[in-house]
């Protein structure tokens, strides 16, 4: 489970943006005025940044755009 208000839910919740928009890691740093090169690894599980650029990257991203943060469950059977 990702836990909301951390460094791996903003990752997630930006990557979830970047997908559903159709956005490259060019794109979003183009939008953002963050480099390319702070957000070459954002799909890496080991990723880490700036409260400064997770602002950023968050601003660009509607407050009306969520996502669910927990886990999805099996169905039995399928």
């Amino acid at each position: 489970m990702i836990t909301p208000n951390t460094c791996d839910a903003v990752q997630f919740r930006i990557l979830a943006w970047m997908a559903r928009e159709g956005l490259s890691v060019a794109d979003i740093a183009a939008q953002t005025g963050v480099s390319e090169s702070a957000l070459r690894n954002i799909r890496k599980a080991d990723w880490k940044t700036s409260f400064s650029t997770a602002r950023r990257l968050e601003a660009a991203i509607p407050p009306t755009f969520n996502v669910d943060l927990t886990p999805a469950t099996s169905v039995e059977g399928a």
